[in-house]
């Protein structure tokens, strides 16, 4: 399955070029800024020329990598530079645009990490990216903003635990039988006393 990458990227109300999302940089490098940037409630959309099924959306945040960071569990800091970065987004929605025209939200949550997958799992004619609230900045930022055809989650869920009972009752029996071997002498040492 795969998403049509022919769309059109809408932003109503921004600051920066919305193309900048698709240049292949999730960060600033030098004095390209590769972000969009906008108001809360200010709508980012992804529109089709058809409907087409995705997976989901992958968004990349500003979690501002420019600060010089030092882990806190190694080094002292000050009480500002424990939190959350303020250019983070803190709260979006998703919405998807039905078959009528009409935008329905297909997700709301908070957010604390850089990167996030959203599992959308429909065909639609565009999906949309709206801030809601940010950690403390005055405007929201985003790297990032693509449909995927599947919806990764990034904490993969953990293998299904077998018990060893469970994988020893699936054998044969005359697997598990002990090896019938002829009895073996007693190796002896060179040298040693018969």
């Amino acid at each position: 399955m795969k998403v049509n990458l022919k769309f059109v990227l809408l932003a109503c109300g921004s600051r920066w070029d919305a193309a900048a999302l698709n240049s292949g940089y999730d960060r600033e490098v030098g004095d390209q800024a590769n972000v969009w940037t906008g108001t809360c409630g200010t709508p980012l959309s992804l529109l089709w020329e058809s409907p087409e099924q995705i997976g989901g959306v992958r968004l990349v945040f500003d979690s501002n990598l420019n600060n010089d960071k030092r882990m806190p569990c190694r080094y002292p800091q000050s009480h500002g530079r424990k939190s959350v970065p303020q250019s983070l987004v803190k709260a979006f929605r998703i919405e998807c645009l039905r078959t009528d025209g009409a935008w329905e939200v297909a997700y709301r949550g908070n957010n604390h990490q850089r990167l996030s997958h959203v599992p959308i799992d429909r065909c639609t004619a565009g999906v949309r990216f709206i801030a809601e609230e940010t950690w403390g900045a005055d405007e929201a930022r985003l790297f990032g903003f693509e449909a995927v055809p599947v919806a990764v989650d990034k904490i993969p869920s953990p293998p299904q635990r077998v018990h060893w009972k469970m994988v020893v009752a699936q054998q044969d029996p005359k697997d598990l039988a002990p090896a019938e071997c002829e009895e073996l002498a007693t190796p002896t040492r060179p040298g040693a006393p018969a």
